[in-house]
């Protein structure tokens, strides 16, 4: 259940640990399916698995699994999702090992000594490296499903664990189930601490997970426990449009694609709004609302970072998503010439992803580098990794940008993502030369125009589900952009 629960809203796929040859085969004990659909309409199935086999040292391991897939249609391409995600633990509920990964990209294995206090992650090929252990305490998997049993079968009104999330980067995550108001005993709203939005869930008597529902603006998500025929037949009709779906209505702006400045309000139906200021933009809160937000844009801003943020190494490592290490990456930027600028770097990345397309689902930078398709995410993570690779800091922005003739809309803002590069430039103001952050849109022709909104930065060491991206969901289906001043000086 709490598989479903955390990576409904992902595009990950998890591949298959290392095989160990001093155990024996696995034996399954436990298995479930459920239909997945999105405003109503099928979309994919979701699989859970638990496993026991014994060891030659006469222990015993468990293993959780946890598979999605989901099918949908981006503007009549069809994307296909699929996650899997493993947890091995001891019989005593010690975790053991654990592991994720997207696509066919690298796998990220994670690796703990409960006794010791002490764990370690691996991205792909690299060496392990020590991590500190995760601050708790938090339940294994197995340790959960016991938990949450147990207290189901006492009729609690609330119950509450903290759980490690593996899409998150393995991090704690702290699930709140309240029984529903004048709902039955096993109906309870669920809250994960990572993620802003509520689910509504049903619990069969023994504990197992009836059904969740999950609003998300554009309609409710849900996982329903069914049979594998009905799950399978679940994905194999997904047609819901997603992109379609989270189009967001606009007035026209003229000259979109070389505007130099802009300000927008921005206005949530939902919870009040927090947009960052970041490179390009500021945000300030509306002083006429507390669910408004006041956006302006300026493509030629250089607001000096912090010292903290000038060295966050998390800006220049490479992770599943942005592996600058990989040798695709170290090839491709062998092609252009010595020290290549940004946006030199930039440019060519537009013109390397010659088959721009939706089939794509979040794919790694080593994917689009050997693929040369894809839509803004693999531009903005390709990009990343080569300017990571040629030595410059680099993160990826998750927001809006405005959009002409898009799903039958004459103009609209639509869901995307573009790259930011730490660079020196010189301050106008102080005539010194600083480290600021500058937007870099691989997407497009010119670098940049400033009709983007940005919603949050990310290194994307948690992949698609970074904290940061969740909290873009609570504003699906939930905010209205309204130009205030447009300036095209040009």
């Amino acid at each position: 259940m709490n598989v479903i629960r955390t990576w409904l809203l992902s595009a990950l796929l998890v591949m298959l640990v290392a095989v160990d040859a001093n155990a024996q085969a696995w034996e399954r004990l436990s298995e479930r399916w459920y239909t997945l659909s999105l405003s109503g309409a099928p979309c994919g199935l979701s699989h859970e698995l638990v496993e026991r086999r014994g060891r030659e040292d006469g222990s015993t391991e468990f293993r959780s699994i946890g598979e999605i897939e989901m099918r949908f249609r981006r503007l009549g391409e069809v994307t296909e999702i699929q996650l899997r995600s493993e947890f091995i633990e001891s019989a005593r509920g010690e975790p053991i090992a654990a592991s994720v990964s997207q696509g066919a990209g690298a796998v990220v294995r994670w690796s703990f000594d409960a006794k010791e206090k002490r764990a370690s992650k691996q991205e792909g090929n690299a060496l392990p490296q020590p991590i500190a252990w995760p601050s708790g305490p938090w339940l294994t998997p197995r340790a959960v499903e016991r938990f949450v049993a147990a207290r189901l079968s006492a009729g609690a009104a609330e119950i509450s664990y903290t759980s490690l999330d593996l899409q998150s980067g393995c991090v704690p995550a702290l699930v709140t189930m309240t029984r529903r108001s004048g709902a039955s005993a096993k109906e309870f709203d669920v809250k994960n601490s990572l993620v802003p939005l509520i689910a509504r869930e049903t619990y069969a008597k023994d504990g197992a997970l009836l059904s969740s529902v999950m609003p998300i603006g554009i309609g409710d998500l849900a996982s329903m426990l069914s049979d594998e025929p009905a799950a399978r037949a679940a994905l194999a009709s997904g047609k819901f449009d997603l992109l379609q779906g989270t189009l967001i209505t606009s007035e026209r702006i003229p000259n979109a694609a070389r505007l130099p400045r802009a300000t927008f309000r921005v206005t949530t139906t939902g919870d009040a709004i927090a947009l960052p200021s970041v490179a390009s933009q500021v945000a300030q809160i509306d002083p006429a609302s507390t669910r408004s937000m006041l956006v302006d844009v300026d493509i030629d801003r250089r607001t000096p970072v912090i010292a903290s943020d000038a060295a966050d190494t998390r800006w220049t490592m490479p992770n599943a998503m942005i592996d600058s290490d990989n040798p695709a990456i170290k090839e491709l930027l062998a092609k252009r010439k010595a020290s290549p600028t940004p946006e030199q770097l930039r440019s060519f990345v537009a013109e390397h992803l010659s088959a721009k397309n939706f089939k794509t689902a979040f794919g790694s930078a080593s994917e689009a580098a050997l693929s040369r398709s894809g839509d803004c995410t693999e531009h903005a993570v390709l990009l990343a990794a080569l300017l990571r690779a040629s030595g410059t800091p680099s993160r990826v922005v998750s927001g809006v940008v405005y959009v002409e003739g898009i799903g039958g809309q004459a103009s609209s803002w639509g869901w995307h993502m573009w790259t930011q590069a730490l660079v020196d430039v010189r301050s106008e103001s102080s005539k010194e030369t600083v480290c600021a952050w500058i937007d870099l849109d691989a997407t497009l022709r010119n670098r940049f125009n400033a009709a983007h909104i940005a919603v949050a930065v990310s290194d994307l060491s948690a992949g698609a589900t970074d904290p940061a991206f969740l909290n873009a969901l609570a504003l699906l289906g939930k905010i209205k952009i309204e130009q205030v001043d447009v300036r095209d000086d040009h």
